[in-house]
């Protein structure tokens, strides 16, 4: 994860940490961590690293409203992984798009 905090400078520890938290759901599955402990205190942490930045603030928002939505039986949990994963690749692929040239590895 430190490598690539360095080559991505723009996202930080907070995106890196993103990379590979994701929804912390693997392959989409039913498995709920919208309340589990420890996935939640990882995303306190990248909220008060992230304060700054504003894509980390939108994923962070993104994930509690779709746990509320999957709370409320709106969605599954399959859906709203699907629907943060999405947002998540391409707010990653924004950051990895505005790095300077040669940084993007």
């Amino acid at each position: 994860m430190a490598s690539l905090a360095r080559r991505l400078p723009a996202i930080g520890a907070a995106g890196c940490t993103l990379t590979l938290l994701g929804f912390q759901v693997a392959s989409a599955s039913e498995t709920n961590y919208c309340h589990d402990p420890e996935t939640n205190k990882t995303w306190k942490e990248i909220l008060v690293k992230g304060y700054d930045n504003d894509r980390m603030i939108q994923l962070y928002a993104l994930r509690d409203g779709l746990c509320d939505l999957v709370d409320e039986k709106v969605l599954t949990v399959r859906r709203a992984t699907l629907i943060f994963e999405r947002e998540r690749q391409r707010i990653l692929s924004k950051e990895k798009r505005s790095l300077p040239r040669g940084i993007e590895g």
